[in-house]
């Protein structure tokens, strides 16, 4: 779940305060090592010069853009400024950034073997301070509302590992003590799911991050809350789609948005709901392999695979053995709907339309048009799109691709607009298990859609086999 707005705004007082002491210290790290500009300039070309695959993609994609002599030169007038022997304290804007603090502790390893020693080595140090630069980064906008648990928790614990090594000279804002107890307030904090009833802990994909979608969340979310001055809102909404388009993520990302509104006061129309529930009949779901690195078919947690049960899940839930005189309103959603058979879909819609009150609502994902009282088509990312969601999805999974826009292009071309294709070419091509030509060559047969297996034990690592048999199963 998302943290609340007073976590948010504390979590960026806690980043801001301790961007001063740990810039003091790096400062004075490079200004007592590399005496003029030249010779820091001479030390980030050498290492430029021996980037290897296995260094962190940020490295290798930052530094090569700034071994630029003025850039170089601009770097070291900025950490200069930053070094607790300077005469005067500057503003921000005259201070290195973030992205720049990243590229001399990744690059001069020689100088900051104190910083990896904190974090287990090299390479456990890079992920956390790029953690933390996501998280700082994002935290410079104000409205930003996107930060979880796993953002917050790694972060945390790189901040007070470095806060409790650094000396006290750095801290010439805000004492050592006062971030070390933000960051204890923050590690002891909850998150609150203020609901009654609910079972979101059952959610699936606890990590994804969902991107360019809001448009499609808006509309869902004012389905939930209701339009100012209507008298009642809709019963039921079904959103629609071929397999992997993303319409279980659709619905997860709303109902976590849902729960961080009520958490901070933003519901439209005071909605508060008292119960909200996810029950699905999604029974496999395609991943990348951590072994071998095909595309591989795992099975999943399903809470149903009958009208009946679906019904009793729902009595059962809330305490009831009927729905007679209840009026408490909440939200229940309904995954996967198309795996039941038309009969007893039939049977779900009628309990829907018929035996349940207006004050519960219901939003089902289905592969079909199911006609309830309103449907929503959920498209892919083809042309219209497809490049911001492409970059949008690297970098909030902080994946180590580099990808012009013939090779979007290209890539869009090969998953024909289906997202789940996307995100399953993107992680193999961040894990360097293929490249753009590899993946070419796997989904150059149209023939291939039309291979069915009765089961599937040993997966071969032709992606375009794999999800095939998982779209049209």
């Amino acid at each position: 779940m998302y943290l609340s707005i007073r976590q948010h705004d504390l979590f960026r007082t806690l980043l801001m305060g301790f961007e001063i002491p740990y810039r003091g210290y790096i400062a004075d790290i490079l200004m007592s090592t590399y005496s003029d500009e030249s010779t820091f300039e001479n030390a980030l070309i050498a290492r430029n010069a021996s980037l290897h695959p296995s260094d962190p993609f940020f490295l290798r994609n930052t530094l090569p853009r700034a071994c630029n002599h003025a850039k170089v030169q601009a770097m070291y007038d900025k950490f200069s400024t930053a070094s607790t022997t300077a005469e005067i304290v500057a503003i921000d804007q005259e201070m290195p950034m973030v992205g720049a603090l990243n590229i001399v502790t990744f690059s001069l390893t020689n100088d900051f073997q104190p910083l990896y020693s904190l974090c287990s080595g090299y390479g456990a140090f890079c992920d956390l301070a790029e953690k933390y630069r996501y998280a700082r980064n994002k935290l410079d906008h104000p409205g930003c509302r996107t930060l979880e648990e796993r953002h917050l928790v790694p972060v945390l614990s790189f901040v007070k590992d470095i806060c409790t090594f650094l000396d006290d000279k750095y801290f010439i804002q805000k004492t050592k003590s006062d971030i070390l107890t933000e960051v204890n307030v923050l590690q002891q904090r909850r998150i609150l799911i203020p609901i009654a009833k609910h079972n979101l802990s059952e959610t699936p994909y606890p990590d994804s991050q969902i991107v360019c979608r809001d448009t499609e969340i808006d509309e869902l979310k004012s389905f939930v809350y209701g339009n100012p001055g209507d008298l009642r809102k809709q019963h039921s909404r079904c959103v629609y789609g071929y397999g992997g388009v993303g319409k279980t993520a659709l619905a997860i990302e709303t109902l976590k948005q849902i729960v961080q509104d009520i958490n901070d006061n933003k519901t439209e129309n005071d909605y508060k709901p008292e119960y909200l529930f996810f029950f699905s009949a999604k029974r496999r779901q395609l991943r990348v392999s951590d072994v071998t690195g095909n595309i591989v078919e795992q099975q999943t947690r399903w809470h149903f695979e009958t009208a009946e049960e679906l019904i009793s899940l729902i009595h059962e839930s809330l305490g009831l053995d009927s729905f007679r005189g209840f009026h408490d309103e909440g939200l229940i959603v309904v995954d996967n709907l198309e795996t039941l058979s038309v009969e007893a879909r039939k049977k779900v819609k009628q309990f829907i339309e018929t035996q349940t009150p207006t004050e519960m609502q219901f939003l089902l994902t289905s592969r079909n048009s199911e006609e309830y009282e309103s449907n929503k088509r959920l498209s892919g990312f083809e042309v219209s799109g497809g490049e911001d969601f492409v970059r949008a999805y690297i970098e909030e999974n902080a994946l180590d691709i580099q990808l012009e826009p013939s090779n979007i292009a290209e890539l869009l071309k090969i998953a024909k607009g289906n997202t789940l294709v996307l995100v399953l070419c993107l992680r193999r091509l961040s894990r360097k298990l293929v490249d753009l030509t590899g993946l070419t060559a796997d989904f150059s047969s149209a023939n291939i859609w039309k291979k069915f297996k009765a089961n599937i034990t040993n997966l071969p690592p032709n992606a375009y086999e794999s999800i095939s048999e998982f779209m049209f199963k």
